[in-house]
C-alpha cells in the first residue's frame, strides 16, 4: 500500500515537468564493477566488549587523559583507556531516558573542545513525544522525537558522571526510520579564533522508512535529510544560538539550523585532522548506492533525485512511478548538486557505516586512505581520496578496494567471525588516530593493527600447532626459558 501511495505522489510530483526530455528509462543492472582486493591485510585484535550492549561509537574524550568513550545505544556511556580490557560501571546511564524504537535509544555522543575545563558533552537520543521541550517548529511529529542534550560534569576527570543536564533542541519525527545520526564537533576548531569552534554538527535522516524515497532531503523548510549546525550557547530566550554563518540564516521559509542538505541517512561525519580540515559525510543509500561526500556549507547532495552518481525515479525527467532502480544521468556536470567522492553499490554491501581518513601510525599501509565499513556485511573498504572534493561533476567519484582481515588467528571476515547474518559494524578512533571496529551484534570492539608477522593459511594451522608443541617440548628438555 505504501509503495502504491508513493507511486501516486511521484506521478503528481513529476507531472508539471513531463515535457522535459526523458532520461533513458532502462535501469542500470549493476551500477558499479565489483570491488577488488586492496592488497592490504589488517589484524583485528579484541580490545573491549560492551556487556549485553550495542556500541555505536568509540572516540577520544580529548581532555589529555587518553580516555576513550564508548557510546552504547542502549543508553550507556562507558570509559576505557588505550589498554582496553574489561569495562567497569558506565560513566553515564540514561537508559531510562532514551527509549529505543529498535532498542537503540542513544545514538550520538560528542565532547566539547574544552571538556577538560567546562565538563560539557552532548548526546543525541530518541525520546517519547511530549516528554521535554517543544520541538523545532519546522519539524512534524506523529511517532516520536529526537533530542540533543547538553551535560555538564562537575568533575570532568571523574570516573562516573555527576552534574547537570539541559535539553538543547528536539525534532519531532513523522516515522521511526532515518532519525538522528551523529553529533560532533570539528576537531580542527580548537580555539575561539576558529569560526567553527564550539559549533555542534547534528546529522539527521530524511524520516523516511526503507523503500520510501522520502523527498524531505530537498525541502529546506524542515530538518530532515540534513546536517544541522548550532552553537550550544543560549541566546536570549532560546536554548541555543543559530550561527550567523549558517547558509540559510535570515532566509524566510528555510530552517535556520541547516548546514547542508540532500541526504538520506547520514549516520557518520568525520574530519581530516590538520591541513584543509576536510569534512566527510557518509550517506546510507536506498536501493543501490552507498556514498561518501565532503562537507560544504549549503551543499545539496542530491537525495532523493540522486543516489550516488545515478538518477532515481524522483528525477522529474524520468516520469516514472515508484521504483528502487538506478538510472544513468542524462548529462555530466549538474550545477546546484554535489556528487560523492567515493561510492560502492549493493553488490558489495548494504549500508555504509562509519568512514574516516586514516591518519594513525599503527598501520602504515593505510596512511592517507579513507576507510569505511559496511554496516550489514562488516566488510572494511579503503580508497584514496587525496585532493577529492564533492562537486557538480559525477565523474569524480572513485570506488573502493576491500581489506582482508585476520580474526582469531585466521583470515576471515567479521561476519564469519561473528557467525551472524548481520555484523552491525561501525568504526572509531582514539586521540592518536588508531582505528577501531565495533560490532553492535555482540558488543565486541577490535583494534585495527598491522600484520607485522606472517600468518599461515587456515589449512596450515594444525601442522604449525604440532610443530610448536614439539618445539616447546624440546625447549623444556634443554632447559630453555
Amino acid at each position: 500500500m505504501r509503495q502504491f501511495a508513493w507511486s501516486i505522489c511521484a506521478a503528481l510530483w513529476v507531472a508539471p515537468v513531463m515535457a522535459e526530455p526523458l532520461l533513458p528509462a532502462t535501469p542500470v543492472a549493476d551500477p558499479m564493477p565489483p570491488i577488488t582486493a586492496s592488497g592490504i591485510t589488517v589484524r583485528l585484535t579484541p580490545f573491549v566488549t560492551v556487556p549485553n550492549g550495542t556500541p555505536q561509537l568509540i572516540q577520544a574524550v580529548g581532555d589529555g587523559s587518553g580516555r576513550l568513550a564508548i557510546n552504547d545505544t542502549r543508553g550507556h556511556v562507558y570509559m576505557t583507556t588505550p589498554v582496553g580490557g574489561a569495562l567497569g560501571v558506565s560513566y553515564l546511564d540514561m537508559a531510562g531516558n532514551a527509549p529505543g524504537w529498535f532498542g537503540d535509544g542513544l545514538q550520538g555522543l560528542a565532547f566539547a573542545p574544552d571538556f577538560a575545563t567546562s565538563g560539557k558533552f552532548y548526546t543525541g537520543s530518541y525520546a517519547t513525544s511530549g516528554s521535554g521541550i517543544t520541538p523545532l517548529p519546522s519539524s512534524v511529529g506523529s511517532v516520536n522525537e529526537v533530542v540533543v542534550t547538553e551535560w555538564t560534569a562537575t568533575n570532568p576527570a571523574a570516573a562516573t558522571f555527576s552534574g547537570t543536564s539541559r535539553e538543547l533542541l528536539r525534532v519531532a519525527q513523522p516515522s521511526e526510520g532515518h532519525a538522528i545520526g551523529m553529533v560532533a564537533f570539528n576537531p580542527n576548531a580548537t580555539t575561539p579564533a576558529n569560526p567553527d569552534y564550539g559549533k555542534l554538527y547534528i546529522s539527521m535522516g530524511d524520516a523516511g522508512d526503507n523503500r520510501s524515497y522520502s523527498p524531505n532531503g530537498q525541502d529546506t523548510s524542515n530538518p530532515y535529510g540534513k546536517v544541522l549546525r548550532i552553537d550550544p550557547t543560549p541566546s536570549g530566550g532560546a536554548r541555543f544560538t543559530v550561527p550567523a554563518d549558517n547558509p540559510f540564516v535570515g532566509q524566510a521559509g528555510r530552517e535556520q539550523t541547516i548546514w547542508a542538505y540532500g541526504l538520506r541517512n547520514p549516520q557518520y561525519m568525520s574530519w581530516r585532522r590538520g591541513g584543509a580540515g576536510t569534512m566527510f559525510i557518509n550517506d546510507i543509500g536506498e536501493g543501490n548506492v552507498e556514498e561518501v561526500n565532503t562537507g560544504v556549507a549549503g551543499g545539496n547532495y542530491g537525495w532523493s533525485i540522486r543516489e550516488g552518481t545515478f538518477a532515481t525515479f524522483r528525477d522529474p525527467a524520468l516520469g516514472l512511478g515508484y521504483t528502487d532502480e538506478a538510472f544513468q544521468l542524462a548529462q555530466g556536470v549538474e550545477p546546484g548538486l554535489l556528487f560523492p567522492i567515493a561510492q560502492y553499490d549493493h553488490g558489495e554491501g548494504r549500508a555504509i557505516g562509519a568512514g574516516l581518513l586514516y591518519q594513525g601510525g599503527a598501520v602504515p599501509a593505510l596512511t592517507g586512505k579513507f576507510i569505511a565499513t559496511d554496516i550489514v556485511s562488516g566488510r572494511l573498504f579503503a580508497t584514496d581520496v587525496d585532493g577529492l572534493l564533492s562537486d557538480s561533476d559525477p565523474a569524480g567519484a572513485v570506488g573502493f578496494g576491500y581489506l582482508d582481515t585476520m580474526l582469531g588467528g585466521i583470515n576471515q571476515s567479521l561476519l564469519a567471525y561473528l557467525g551472524a547474518p548481520r555484523a552491525d559494524a561501525r568504526l572509531g578512533i582514539d586521540d592518536v588516530g588508531n582505528l577501531y571496529v565495533l560490532s553492535k551484534t555482540n558488543g565486541d570492539i577490535f583494534r585495527v593493527e598491522a600484520m607485522d608477522v606472517a600468518v599461515p593459511a587456515p589449512a596450515a594451522l594444525p601442522v604449525l600447532a604440532v610443530a610448536l608443541l614439539g618445539l616447546a617440548g624440546l625447549r623444556r628438555r634443554r632447559g630453555i626459558a
